[in-house]
């Protein structure tokens, strides 16, 4: 599947994203999220970035981090960064949201921004 295709098909999955996942995973998505949550220190005071999704992962950033670090959620679905927004914009002022590709960033772009 071409890179469209695969943006098409998150775009259309995004409302029903992660309890699909879960389903999908038999529940072991929650194991992983721990791993994942068991590797991020805390003492980072500088950007950090992670895939998006629907924000979950970079939650479990965020609740890590300095409140002024700043951590980047990418995603190439605008409808998954759109759910994520909407988790995740209230509680988390030092998120970005990047519209990309997060196997081909343009770092260049994300240290203008922070």
């Amino acid at each position: 599947m071409d890179k469209a295709g695969v943006e098409n098909l998150f775009d259309n999955i995004s409302y029903r994203y992660d309890m699909t996942n879960f389903y999908i995973s038999l529940g072991i998505e929650k194991y992983w999220r721990k791993k994942f949550a068991a590797q991020i220190s805390g003492k980072r005071k500088f950007s950090t970035g992670c895939l998006l999704r629907t924000g979950r992962s970079t939650a479990i950033i965020c609740r890590k981090v300095s409140a002024q670090a700043r951590v980047f959620g990418v995603d190439f679905s605008d409808e998954m960064l759109e759910i994520a927004r909407q988790k995740l914009g209230d509680q988390f002022k030092n998120v970005i949201f990047i519209a990309g590709d997060a196997a081909d960033l343009n770092l260049r772009i994300i240290l203008l921004i922070s």
